[in-house]
């Protein structure tokens, strides 16, 4: 029995589909090392949403804290405002009493003056 030769062609078309053979195979192996991958990825995601979740449940904790202060704040302006009115009450007031100060006499100019009144009224009875 005579045994054929392969032609050319062939042996090239058998050449093409080895290297595409191959080349199916390595992208093979590539999925399923990554599809091998998938249960520690999901694992990594599950980890990072319970960690956004933390960092939501801070954030709203926070945003709480400051809707708190803001209505604190507003409180304290509030009382800024009255504390302010208050003043400028106190200041005419104590305008009101400086001037009233300067108008009447102090106990030791009021004790000299009572002096030279009796000294003078001994004088006229003296004279009289």
């Amino acid at each position: 029995m005579k045994r054929k030769r392969p032609s050319r062609k062939n042996l090239e078309k058998n050449v093409e589909l080895g290297v595409l053979l191959e080349n199916f195979n390595s992208k093979f192996d590539l999925v399923a090392e990554q599809t091998a991958q998938i249960p520690d990825i999901k694992e990594k995601v599950d980890g990072l949403t319970e960690g956004v979740m933390g960092l939501t449940e801070g954030v709203m904790g926070l945003t709480e804290g400051v809707m708190g202060l803001t209505e604190d704040m507003e409180v304290v302006k509030t009382d800024v405002s009255d504390l302010k009115e208050d003043m400028a009450v106190v200041k005419t007031d104590l305008e009101f009493i400086k001037s009233a100060l300067k108008k009447k006499v102090d106990y030791d100019e009021f004790a000299a003056l009572e002096r030279r009144v009796i000294v003078l009224e001994s004088k006229l009875r003296t004279a009289s």
